[in-house]
């Protein structure tokens, strides 16, 4: 536990930020959220977690992505602006202070699953959902219920 507590304050600047995730998000816009100066808020988030503000914005953003990869067909530039990595708007936490492009994505993706590309994710993820369901009748990657030979 920090020094600070548990303050409650860092989990909702959580919550804010996964809400607002698409938007352009400051240091400062979620210090205010949580009626912080951002110095402090800064100071205390990391404190809590042992992340700064803009690293956990980040890991949630490819959080969500990586949920969007799973269950949506959306291309993975639209996955990228739906995130709030897709260049649409001025990203403050991202390091040279230009707006993030989809390859930003695709780069800072392959950094926080292992080197795993946001299409390979996808296909990976696809494979293991239908390998546990097993299809309506084993389905492809399944087991048929009944065998499809009776002497083999």
């Amino acid at each position: 536990m920090s020094r600070f507590g548990n303050d409650a304050r860092v989990w909702e600047a959580i919550a804010f930020m996964r809400a607002h995730l698409a938007e352009p998000l400051t240091v400062a816009d979620i210090a205010r959220y949580v009626e912080f100066s951002a110095s402090r808020f800064s100071h205390v988030f990391r404190e809590e977690t042992a992340m700064t503000p803009c690293e956990a914005l980040r890991d949630i953003r490819l959080e969500k992505g990586a949920e969007l990869l799973e269950t949506t067909d959306w291309p993975v530039k639209r996955i990228a602006r739906e995130v709030g990595m897709g260049g649409d708007g001025l990203d403050p936490c991202h390091s040279d202070g230009d707006d993030p492009a989809p390859s930003t994505f695709g780069r800072l993706f392959k950094e926080w699953s292992g080197d795993t590309t946001p299409g390979a994710w996808r296909r990976m993820k696809r494979l293991e959902r239908a390998v546990r369901a097993g299809g309506a009748d084993g389905g492809r990657w399944g087991v048929a219920t009944e065998p499809k030979f009776k002497n083999c």
